[in-house]
């Protein structure tokens, strides 16, 4: 869900303009220091509403890239990245299911409410381990298992 993508100016909680490259929350109320989850608040996020920062900060022209166009955050690397994702499975599926099934069964063996729910009166977390891994040269691996499936095993 994106609702905003250039949220700079926080109108909703009042706080006004945000120097978006010295302060990462955006949106929601105040915040405390938590032990177990960090920076927390009411409705707070960071980067929230935000999936391209200035490239050129008139507002705050001390902390400015002065680049011509924007920059984008890492939520918008990470939607990009998901689509090619699933760019490489649909070709992948296309010429050999079988074996795309069994990169993604690899890869992400349980999806959603893999651990159920601890408290059906707040599901919208629980603390567990996830099925998935989290080393990066994993999902690259996987990746070129795809890639070497579309092109015929001729990809690096």
């Amino acid at each position: 869900f994106t609702w905003e993508s250039t949220y700079y100016n926080d109108t909703q909680g009042g706080r006004g303009q945000t120097d978006v490259f010295n302060n990462a929350e955006t949106f929601g109320g105040p915040t405390t220091a938590n032990a177990n989850n960090g920076q927390t608040g009411w409705n707070s996020t960071n980067g929230e509403g935000l999936l391209f920062y200035p490239g050129t900060d008139s507002v705050f022209p001390a902390n400015s890239y002065g680049l011509q166009g924007p920059l984008a955050s890492l939520r918008m690397k990470h939607w990009r990245r998901g689509i090619q994702d699933v760019d490489y499975i649909a070709q992948a599926m296309a010429i050999n299911p079988t074996a795309t099934n069994a990169i993604i069964q690899g890869m992400v063996p349980k999806v959603l409410w893999e651990n159920g729910v601890a408290d059906i009166n707040d599901p919208t977390w629980q603390r567990c381990e996830i099925g998935w891994s989290i080393v990066p040269d994993d999902w690259e691996a996987a990746r070129v298992k795809l890639a070497n499936i579309i092109d015929g095993g001729n990809a690096p």
